[in-house]
C-alpha cells in the first residue's frame, strides 16, 4: 500500500507549497513535523505526534515544536492520547523554522525545502521505502538534510547502507509504549481469544485465519482489531491470549510490543525492525510467507494452552520490555536530538 501511495505521489499529485514568511524576532525557533492524515491509528503518526509534543516541552522558551498536516490543514488525529500543538497554515520562516519530513514524503516535500532554502531533516521510521525510479532525487534530498532521525537500530542500519557517507548525520531516537495503558490485566480476564490486525499484509492474514478457522475448536475465537481507539485496542489485547503479527517490512512495529505488554503470546512476522525486541518466550518468529508453518505453530500453541502448558506472562520480562521503550529513554534520546536541532539555528 505504501509503495502504491509513493507511486501516485511521483506521478504528479499536486504538492502543497510552503509560503516563505518572516516570523517576529521574539518568536522561538520552531520544529515543524509534517504528518499525513491517518484514517486508522498509525504507529508512525503516534510516534511523531509524541516526539513533537515532548520537544515542545523540552525546548522551553527557545524552541517550540508543532505538527503540520500540509494536505489537510485543519486535521488532528484522534483515537489516541496526545498533547500535540498544531500548525494550521503553510507559512515557513527559513531563519527560524526546521521542517521534519517523514521518509515517505522525502521526495514530495524535500525538493521545495531545498529550493527555498528551508532547513529540514528526514524522520526515517521505515528503512524499506527506498528504491524505484527516483534514486538520484532521493539521494540528493538525504544529502541536503541537516540530519536524519531514525527510530530503531534497524532503520539506522538501513540508512547507513543506503547513504554510507551520511553515517555521522544519523540521530537515533527512542519511542515510548504506554505501559500504564498497555499493562497486564487482572487475573481471570484472559480468554481463549486470538487477536490480529488485518490491515498489515491482508492476504497473509486472510490465509492464516482461514486455515485456523478450519481447525479451531468452538472454545477458541479469532478477533480482528480494526477501527478502534488506542484505549479500545488496549482493552481487547488484555482479553486475548495470542496475538498474530503480520508486520510487513518496517522500522519498528508497535502492535506486537503493545500486545506483549498486555500478556499475549506473540506469533508471527518481525517486520525486521521488531528483531530488536523479538525474544522467546514472549515472541515466536515466523518467516514472512510461511503460511503453513505459521498456522501449524498457532495450532500447536493452542494445544499447549488447552493442556495447561501454554505461555504464562512473566511480569519481570514484561517490566524489562516496558523499560526498553519507556518514556525516560525516549526523553533522553530527544534531549540529545534537541541539541542538534538548536545548533541548526546557531
Amino acid at each position: 500500500m505504501k509503495q502504491i501511495l509513493l507511486h501516485k505521489i511521483r506521478q504528479g499529485c499536486k504538492t502543497p507549497e510552503f509560503q516563505l514568511k518572516k516570523n517576529s524576532q521574539e518568536a522561538p525557533h520552531q520544529v515543524i513535523y509534517l504528518s499525513p492524515v491517518a484514517g486508522n491509528i498509525s504507529g508512525g503518526v503516534k510516534v511523531l505526534y509524541r516526539h513533537s509534543g515532548l520537544l515542545d516541552r523540552l525546548g522551553g522558551s527557545e524552541l517550540a515544536s508543532v505538527v503540520l498536516h500540509p494536505e489537510n490543514l485543519e486535521h488532528t488525529s484522534k483515537g489516541f492520547r496526545h498533547d500535540t500543538v498544531f500548525k494550521h497554515d503553510l507559512s515557513i520562516d527559513p531563519e527560524k523554522d526546521l521542517v521534519i519530513i517523514p521518509e515517505f514524503w522525502a521526495e514530495r516535500y524535500g525538493p521545495q525545502c531545498k529550493e527555498k532554502k528551508i532547513p529540514y531533516a528526514v524522520f526515517l521510521q521505515n528503512g524499506y521505502v527506498f528504491g524505484g525510479a527516483d534514486n538520484v532525487i532521493t539521494t540528493e534530498i538525504y544529502e541536503h538534510a541537516k540530519f536524519i532521525i531514525t527510530i530503531s537500530e534497524n532503520t539506522s542500519s538501513c540508512c547507513r547502507l543506503a547513504f554510507p557517507a551520511l553515517a555521522d548525520r544519523i540521530l537515533q531516537a527512542s519511542c515510548h509504549v504506554d505501559a500504564k495503558l498497555f499493562s497486564l490485566p487482572e487475573p481471570g480476564k484472559k480468554q481463549r481469544l486470538i487477536t490480529y490486525m488485518p490491515r498489515k499484509l491482508a492476504k497473509h492474514s486472510e490465509l492464516v485465519t482461514f486455515f485456523l478457522r478450519q481447525n479451531l475448536g468452538k472454545h477458541w475465537a479469532l478477533l480482528p482489531i480494526e477501527n478502534k481507539s488506542e484505549a479500545e485496542v488496549a482493552e481487547l489485547l488484555k482479553t486475548s491470549s495470542i496475538f498474530l503479527s503480520f508486520s510487513d517490512l518496517e522500522g519498528l512495529g508497535l502492535p506486537p510490543l503493545e500486545a506483549a505488554l498486555t500478556g499475549n503470546k506473540i506469533i508471527g512476522y518481525t517486520g525486521e525492525g521488531g528483531k530488536e525486541y523479538w525474544k522467546e518466550p514472549m515472541f515466536t518468529e515466523i518467516h514472512s510467507g510461511n503460511i503453513i508453518g505459521y498456522t501449524k505453530k498457532i495450532l500447536h500453541e493452542i494445544s499447549m494452552f488447552d493442556s495447561g502448558t501454554g505461555y504464562v506472562p512473566d511480569p519481570q520480562l514484561i517490566a524489562l520490555l516496558a523499560d526498553q521503550y519507556s518514556a525516560k529513554r525516549e526523553i533522553l534520546s530527544l534531549e540529545q536530538i534537541k541539541i542538534k536541532m538548536s545548533a541548526v539555528f546557531s
